[in-house]
């Protein structure tokens, strides 16, 4: 069996591509986003006369143009139709790589030459699946996805859930599960707890590390004192080499030909110097964002019922593709302020990272300004809350917590309450999570959320991880920091989700 995989650049994701290789599977062909780094010259890859697709190269419509064959397939009005939902959410993807805006028709033009490329593609290389690693957000990777869909080739794709050590494989990230309502309707908590995985089970009602990780960065982000996070661990003399290298790109304003990076991808490339300036620009410009929400932001009122939304990061994965048309944060806040009571206040948080310089310094321009808080606040009861206001008391204290996706939406179960939420989580097929796209099912989940008491909550978190338990399984993300905070064995890491790749993939 051939494969295609997205950017598998990790070691942990070569290592299952090892693994299913030894299975029988062959990722014959990898996309990748830095083909001349060490990492994908000297591994799987070079091991395996891998063939390297440079995903580089689908920015440029001059690299694009050489990249499609001059026999590749012509575009139809049955292709583009089909391809509607993906072209709108391929321009707000998009919107991240280019740091000075493009217009809408070489936008267009790089949307349709990529189609043709990957219709091509599948066309002459006989590949039978498709592997990312993660939800496809950039993209040459999300259009690769897509079209394999199109042509009904098996797609698998792994997500990140906040239980240590594991991780859901699905299909698509657009799949949607819900526990049926009679699923183990007659069985008490202790024979449901009783089917389910011992491991997954211990490890779902321990503390999550993923979460308590994203706090500390969260506080890192607003300048709290007192936050200790742990550096990923290197050998000392490494260490100090990767220190000189820091320093002499800092001191010195070098104007050699950059790397390949993301935020400029659409625009080409410029020198460090240049680059420097606009990372300065984008300091600036985050500085006063910051600045216009803090002037907006209030403490919670915790003697009044409020509804407590927790937004995300912008742009990441979380937001595009995966909560599609709700990645417009407005959009999810009307509908939130359109179906509270008049007396109930919507409190709106924004994500700590997006003023965070490490994260969101440059490719988050064109995603939020001061005008988005000013719509916001504009909406009836709806107003901005304050960084330093802590997730557990907004939690407990909250009538309605609410999300796109978010983690919140799980930690809010754990505490025995329901979550409304606005797109396919993680855990939105537990029925303590409740999915809205309008007003009127945005009125029945808040009505919902209202009547069920906390032991019912459990008993549906309980009901989630029985019927899901076939799905989350033993893996890890493949990031330094994920297999840095693993209680698993690197090889139960690997070993699992490669066993777990080939079951799907021969299904």
């Amino acid at each position: 069996m051939k494969i295609l995989a997205l950017s598998t650049n990790y070691r942990y994701h070569q290592d299952v591509l090892q693994s299913l290789y030894d299975k029988g599977i062959v990722a014959t062909h990898v996309v990748s986003h830095a083909p001349d780094s060490e990492k994908t010259t000297c591994s799987f890859y070079a091991k395996h006369n891998t063939t390297l697709i440079n995903g580089q190269n689908f920015y440029q419509i001059k690299t694009m143009q050489k990249m499609v064959p001059a026999d590749a397939p012509a575009l139809s009005k049955e292709v583009l139709d089909y391809f509607v939902e993906v072209e709108r959410d391929f321009y707000t993807i998009s919107d991240r790589y280019a740091y000075f805006s493009k217009s809408f028709r070489t936008r267009k033009r790089l949307f349709r030459y990529a189609i043709r490329y990957w219709l091509d593609f599948f066309a002459k290389n006989e590949i039978d699946g498709l592997f990312a690693i993660c939800s496809p957000h950039n993209f040459p990777d999300y259009l690769a996805f897509h079209t394999a869909k199109y042509l009904g080739i098996k797609t698998l794709m792994t997500t990140d859930v906040m239980i240590n050590d594991h991780i859901l494989l699905l299909d698509d990230y657009r799949q949607v599960f819900k526990v049926p309502e009679d699923f183990m309707a007659k069985k008490s908590n202790e024979e449901i707890i009783s089917s389910i995985n011992p491991v997954l089970y211990n490890k779902a009602f321990s503390e999550s590390r993923e979460i308590a990780f994203t706090k500390l960065l969260n506080d890192k982000t607003l300048g709290l004192k007192n936050v200790n996070i742990k550096p990923t661990k290197q050998p000392g003399l490494k260490k100090l080499i990767r220190y000189k290298k820091r320093l002499v790109k800092y001191l010195t304003l070098t104007m050699f030909k950059p790397r390949f990076k993301a935020t400029f991808a659409m625009n080409g490339e410029f020198s460090d110097f240049s680059r420097r300036l606009f990372r300065l620009q984008s300091g600036i410009r985050l500085k006063r964002l910051k600045n216009a929400y803090e002037k907006l932001a209030v403490y919670p009122d915790y003697d009044n019922k409020f509804v407590y939304f927790a937004m995300h990061l912008n742009p990441e994965r979380t937001s595009q593709p995966e909560a599609e048309v709700f990645e417009d944060h407005l959009l999810a806040i009307e509908i939130l302020a359109r179906s509270v009571p008049n007396d109930w206040v919507v409190y709106v948080k924004e994500n700590p990272s997006q003023y965070g310089k490490k994260l969101n310094i440059v490719n988050g321009k064109h995603y939020r300004d001061a005008s988005d808080y000013t719509d916001y606040t504009r909406l009836p009861n709806v107003k901005l809350m304050r960084q330093d206001v802590k997730t557990a008391d907004l939690i407990k204290n909250a009538t309605i917590v609410s999300t796109l996706k978010g983690t919140v939406g799980w930690e809010t179960i754990g505490s025995g309450k329901g979550a409304v939420i606005f797109s396919n989580s993680w855990y939105s097929a537990c029925r303590a999570a409740y999915r809205v796209d309008d007003v009127d099912s945005c009125k029945k989940a808040i009505a919902s959320v209202l009547e069920k008491k906390s032991d019912e909550i459990f008993t549906d978190k309980l009901k989630f991880l029985a019927y899901m338990q076939d799905k989350i399984v033993i893996g890890s993300m493949g990031g330094h920091h994920n297999i840095e905070i693993a209680s698993e064995p690197y090889e139960n890491l690997v070993e699992s989700l490669a066993d777990n790749l080939k079951k799907r993939f021969a299904a």
